[in-house]
């Protein structure tokens, strides 16, 4: 199509910011240049929007008509509503919430040791500057209540230099019908041709940005159509018990928020972001992706092999909810009949009908004997019926989402034994464990792209980052630039993902097994005491411990400066007097030059020479062997020296 044309500014523009290349794609925009590009744009977005619409419109409506009954503050004052909703997904929220899922970032080759370590500070550190803390508790909630959570993780905050993940509402969202995923299945089968939201910008906030164009054509959106995000809000606001206010919306002038629709699309088989005004009419930015998919992560809870939408909180309790409500009422209305019942009375006897309103210490007159002059009609008592479906109801939501009164924070009942409450806590928390495993797909999903957003973002000898970090030895500040954390191999980290009680367990098990291993094998006068040492010690402590711990040798740091000619294909000297073993663990961490295969495969033949002329090595001469004793390890005792004749005499 023709709208290619705008792919070669676009990419020149976002990786170099050259002013020509947007000035060339704010020509290319402009609805009223000739044979300008915003015309077919709109015409595309609009077929494909017009598609997901119209599919999520009745999925859409459906989750805002949840919304109104999970938090219905607009009720009848005089009615009563049910929480079934509310318990479980704060019971599963809270337990799936409270176990902190830990990702860790394990490096794929030998080399690349050094900059996994580094990025996995670097993901615990980010956490507080991206608030993760909120995010997750947001993204776990969309996951519970709509089936799927979203996160987007594209954009990079220069300031802070830190990526920026935003949670997207899914009642705003509309999406390729034919796809699986947004990203499509293992193999990326059926992904998401085109999807996106609406959102709210002002003007200032778009100038602010730097990258909007068209600003001077906007217009408020009174003749919006398919406004998803209006209607998210606005069913937001019935629920809690507001009123519209997007009439007077439009009498804001500074601060008046437009409706833009952020669409994700292809042109020309490349991935781009395109946003559009006045009803999506009107391109006013375009935004070209840098990866090969989507920069979202879903979240699941109850996910359905091979479909979109899986299976929801409120999908389980919505009906439940609704039919105790309907109980509820009826029993409080059963109530207030006994205490107001219908009644007839003798009007022969009773000539005044206001004597028979209720007063304290109050006389009616009769004319009659009053034996028989009023009578109490019988109301309808609640049956035995009505508490058995509200008792099934009860546990049909239970047993569907593993909600038991125990987990609830509620006492058993007094008939149920200890071992009872044992064995159902212990198969609700297997329940749990499940979701909390699913949960673990997307959180190793959200940092590998933040991996991603680092690697396309955080330029070579630019940007700079500083970690404080808080260790045994105090606090220590670590500079981060691109080569400490990018890393050689091409797929970047293998990001592991556990909970934090069971990575603390994993950590003392690998310790201990560790421990008596080294026990062993550190006596062999050939092993290496000080890789051996250090190994042990990453268990436990992080590299920065370790490094006061063990300072870095003459040898390393040598190797280390050496690194930075050998990773630029530039020949380094091996010379006779270098410690060969400390220079080849450092030049591991290097690049795979082929300067560098043959820098270590030097060090390798003096290793060799090393063993046949041991003289003209003495540095490289094995320590005495360490012993083991009960308070761990020491070098062996030695003899004093003998005394001579000259010595006793002295």
């Amino acid at each position: 199509m023709a709208n290619t044309k705008l792919l070669n500014p676009l990419i020149e523009y976002d990786k170099t910011g050259n002013q020509d290349a947007f000035k060339e794609l704010k020509s290319l925009l402009n609805p009223n240049t000739e044979g300008g590009l915003n015309k077919q744009i709109s015409k595309q977005v609009e077929e494909e929007y017009q598609l997901c619409w119209f599919f999520m419109k009745p999925k859409v409506q459906e989750w805002l008509t949840r919304l109104r009954i999970y938090n219905n503050q607009k009720r009848a004052k005089d009615k009563v509503g049910d929480q079934t909703m509310f318990v479980a997904m704060q019971t599963i929220l809270a337990n799936l919430y409270d176990d902190r899922l830990n990702a860790i970032a394990n490096p794929r080759e030998e080399g690349d040791a050094n900059q996994a370590e580094n990025y996995s500070t670097l993901m615990d550190f980010d956490r507080e500057a991206m608030k993760k803390e909120v995010h997750d508790y947001m993204w776990d909630f969309d996951a519970c209540f709509y089936g799927r959570g979203l996160s987007f993780i594209h954009d990079f905050d220069r300031e802070s230099k830190t990526p920026i993940a935003e949670v997207f509402d899914p009642t705003t969202v509309v999406r390729d019908p034919s796809c699986v995923a947004l990203n499509g299945d293992l193999i990326g089968r059926n992904a998401a041709r085109f999807w996106g939201m609406q959102v709210n910008m002002t003007k200032y906030e778009m100038k602010e940005n730097g990258s909007f164009i068209n600003l001077g054509r906007l217009k408020k959106g009174k003749e919006e159509v398919n406004n998803t995000q209006a209607e998210a809000q606005q069913a937001r606001w019935d629920a809690a018990g507001y009123d519209n206010v997007s009439t007077r919306e439009e009498a804001l002038t500074e601060n008046y928020e437009y409706r833009l629709l952020r669409w994700f699309t292809h042109i020309g088989g490349q991935k781009v972001i395109l946003w559009l005004a006045n009803n999506r009419t009107l391109v006013v930015r375009v935004q070209k992706l840098a990866y090969k998919e989507w920069p979202i992560v879903e979240r699941q809870i109850f996910p359905i092999s091979h479909e979109y939408d899986g299976v929801s909180i409120p999908d389980l309790t919505e009906d439940k909810q609704r039919m105790r409500a309907v109980l509820l009422n009826l029993g409080v209305d059963v109530a207030k009949s006994d205490l107001y019942p219908m009644r007839v009375y003798d009007h022969n006897k009773i000539k005044n009908r206001n004597n028979l309103n209720f007063e304290f210490n109050k006389w009616i007159p009769s004319d009659g004997p009053p034996g028989d002059s009023v009578q109490t009609l019988a109301s309808k008592q609640i049956s035995n019926s009505v508490d058995y479906i509200m008792k099934a109801l009860e546990l049909a939501a239970e047993k569907s989402t593993a909600v038991t009164a125990t987990q609830q924070g509620l006492l058993a009942k007094s008939n149920t034994t200890l071992g009872e409450i044992d064995l159902a806590s212990q198969s609700s928390g297997t329940r749990f464990s499940l979701s909390a495993k699913i949960f673990g797909w997307s959180e190793k999903a959200f940092w590998k792209q933040h991996y991603w957003v680092y690697n396309e973002n955080y330029k070579d000898g630019i940007d700079k980052k500083i970690l404080r970090l808080v260790g045994a030895f105090g606090p220590k500040w670590l500079e981060l630039g691109r080569e400490d954390i990018i890393m050689g191999n091409s797929l970047g980290p293998d990001i592991e993902i556990e909970s934090k009680i069971v990575s603390e367990g994993k950590k003392l098990r690998d310790y201990q097994q560790q421990q008596g291993y080294f026990a062993f094998a550190l006596q062999d006068p050939e092993a290496n005491r000080r890789y051996g040492l250090k190994h042990l010690g990453r268990t436990f402590l992080k590299k920065a411990e370790i490094d006061r711990l063990f300072p870095p040798t003459v040898d390393e740091l040598e190797a280390e400066e050496e690194n930075e000619k050998l990773n630029k294909n530039e020949w380094v000297e091996v010379r006779p007097e270098q410690n060969h073993v400390q220079h080849k663990e450092k030049h591991a961490e290097g690049k795979d030059t082929d300067v560098m295969a043959g820098h270590i495969k030097a060090h390798n033949e003096m290793l060799r020479v090393a063993k046949v002329r041991p003289d003209l090595f003495p540095q490289l001469q094995p320590p005495m062997p360490m012993e083991q004793t009960q308070g761990g390890m020491k070098p062996p005792a030695t003899e004093p020296a003998k005394e001579t004749p000259m010595s006793a005499n002295k």
